[in-house]
């Protein structure tokens, strides 16, 4: 799957919305804040999400060259990794869910 610039984009835009609306909701239940103080949270942190998947996009295709020819030995070790610990959990019962 090839995401372009702008898939990158709206990702990033549905991101930022997810992002505002949260923090805005989050902030109208802390009586402390002001609106302009709820506002300005609101964006600061749905700016960040819209940035960094943009900034994400330029910094992967800055480094492509390098990790494209290695791509198939770093997604094997990843789902290795992940399904050894999924393993090593199951034998452990090293669990983390919360239990009534």
């Amino acid at each position: 799957m090839s995401f372009n610039f702008i898939s990158i984009t709206l990702v990033a835009i549905a991101l930022a919305m997810d992002a505002f609306s949260v923090s805005i909701t989050k902030g109208f239940t802390q009586k402390h804040l002001t609106k302009a103080q709820i506002l300005y949270y609101g964006l600061f942190f749905g700016g960040f999400q819209f940035i960094m998947p943009i900034f994400g996009y330029f910094c992967g295709n800055a480094i492509s060259f390098i990790i494209e020819p290695l791509a198939s030995i770093i997604g094997f070790i990843l789902l290795l990794a992940i399904g050894l610990n999924m393993i090593r959990e199951s034998l452990t019962g090293d669990d983390d869910e919360i239990t009534d």
